[in-house]
C-alpha cells in the first residue's frame, strides 16, 4: 500500500481548499487569487496565529483592510498575514519549503488607498497594483519622519509631490514649496528674506520726510539704529533692513504677567512645570522682562530646576536666533533643551517648546529684570 508522507497530504488538502477558493473568485473578478507552493513574502508580516487549514487565514485576511496576501505554515499550521504582495516587494519573496504563499485579489484594498494601508512610495504602489495605478492622491508613509500623510502621485514619474503632501522643510507660513522629481525647492514668498527654509520680513521703504507722522518716524529710527544704521543723510536715502517690528511672532504672542514666583530670586514653595509650555511668549510687568542668562541655584522660581539662558539675548540686527536654556538641578546644566528668541526692540519673546522630554517635570523657564 502506497503512503503519502504527512506533509505532503496535508499541502494537498491545502491546495484542493484554495482551488474551490480560486473557482468562486473568478466569478468577482478577471483575475483569481494563487498560491505559490515553497515560497514566502518575509519582513512585512503583522499578524500571526493558528488556523487548521488555510482557509481560517483566507477568511481572517478578507476581514482586515491592511491585509494583501498571506502565507501558510503547512508543519505548524500558522497563518502569516502580510500588508504587502510579492508583486510589491519581489526582493523579499523568497523560497522556503515549509511554507506556502497566497496573494489576495478579491477584497483586497489597493495599496495606498487608505491610511490604515499606506505605501513607501509611489512606486511602490505602481509595482503592487499594476495597469490599476494612476496618478492622484495615496497614502504614503514617511518612515523618517514617523507619520503618515496624504500626498500626489505621478505614476509616469514614480514621484511623490512632497509639497502637497506637508513632506518638505520649507517655512510653512512665509515661502512656497515647488516639487521636483525627486525633490522640491523652497522660496521665499515676496516680503520675506531667507533660503525658503527660514524666511524673515524685510522692509525697504524711504524714512519720513519732515514733518510727517513723527511716531512712526522715531520708531523706524530707532530700530534703524538698533539694527547698526546711523541717521546721517537718512533723508531720501533708501534703507533696507530686517525688521524684527514687522516679524510676525513681535505681535503675536501670549505675555507672561502672572508672578507665581517665576523669578530667578524667589524661592520654590510648590514646585511648578513648563511641561506644557508652547509656541512665543513674552515677559512682562510681575514675572520681569527676560530670561537670566547666568546659572539660577535650583529650588528658585517656584520649581525645582531652574531654567536659565545659556547665552547672550540677541541684538534686534541678529533676527531670529537659537539658544540653549539649562536647567540646573544637579549642576548647572543638568538638562537642557534649545528654543527660539528674538529682540523685537522694546522687549524679547521667546518661542518655547516645553521641557526636556527625558525629564519633563519638575523643570521651569525662570525670569528677572
Amino acid at each position: 500500500m502506497l503512503t503519502i508522507p504527512f506533509q505532503k497530504a496535508k499541502l494537498a488538502v491545502v491546495l484542493l481548499v484554495l482551488s474551490n477558493v480560486r473557482y468562486s473568485a473568478t466569478s468577482y473578478c478577471t483575475q483569481t487569487e494563487n498560491s505559490i507552493t515553497s515560497m514566502m513574502l518575509r519582513q512585512y508580516v503583522f499578524k500571526t496565529f493558528h488556523a487548521p487549514t488555510s482557509l481560517g487565514c483566507l477568511v481572517a485576511c478578507e476581514e482586515d483592510v491592511r491585509c494583501q496576501s498571506f502565507n501558510y505554515i503547512i508543519n505548524q499550521d500558522i497563518c502569516e498575514l502580510n500588508n504587502r504582495t510579492k508583486e510589491a516587494r519581489p526582493e523579499h519573496f523568497i523560497f522556503d519549503v515549509n511554507r506556502y504563499y497566497y496573494g489576495m485579489v478579491r477584497k483586497r484594498v489597493p495599496l495606498g488607498s487608505i491610511s490604515e494601508l499606506p505605501a513607501k512610495s509611489c512606486r511602490e504602489i505602481k509595482a503592487s497594483e499594476g495597469q490599476h495605478a494612476v496618478s492622484g492622491s495615496y497614502w504614503i508613509e514617511l518612515i523618517h519622519l514617523g507619520k503618515v500623510i496624504y500626498a500626489e502621485c505621478d505614476m509616469d514619474a514614480e514621484d511623490t509631490d512632497e509639497c502637497s503632501g506637508g513632506n518638505h522643510t520649507c517655512d510653512r507660513d512665509r515661502a512656497t514649496c515647488t516639487n521636483t522629481i525627486g525633490s522640491y525647492k523652497c522660496a521665499c514668498k515676496y516680503g520675506y528674506d531667507g533660503d525658503g527654509e527660514t524666511c524673515i520680513m524685510h522692509c525697504a521703504r524711504r524714512l519720513p520726510q519732515p514733518g510727517q507722522n513723527d511716531m512712526w518716524k522715531n520708531r523706524l529710527l530707532k530700530i534703524v539704529q538698533q539694527s547698526g544704521f546711523t541717521r546721517k543723510n537718512h533723508h531720501g536715502l533708501l534703507i533696507k533692513v530686517r525688521l524684527s517690528f514687522f516679524s510676525l511672532e513681535c505681535l503675536n504672542y501670549q505675555a507672561i504677567t502672572t508672578q507665581s514666583g517665576r523669578k530667578n530670586t524667589y524661592v520654590t514653595i510648590t514646585a511648578i512645570c513648563d511641561d506644557h509650555l508652547f509656541g512665543w511668549h513674552r515677559f512682562e510687568a510681575a514675572t520681569g522682562n527676560k530670561m537670566p542668562t547666568s546659572c539660577v541655584p535650583s529650588d528658585r522660581c517656584n520649581t525645582h530646576a531652574t531654567g536659565w539662558l545659556n547665552g547672550d539675548h540677541p541684538t534686534v540686527a541678529e533676527g531670529l536666533v537659537t539658544r540653549q536654556v539649562c536647567f540646573s538641578y544637579y549642576d548647572c546644566c543638568s538638562w537642557s533643551i534649545n528654543i527660539q528668541v528674538r529682540n523685537c526692540g522694546d522687549f524679547f519673546i521667546d518661542n518655547f517648546t516645553g521641557t526636556t522630554p527625558e525629564h519633563p517635570c519638575h523643570l521651569r523657564y525662570c525670569s528677572t529684570d
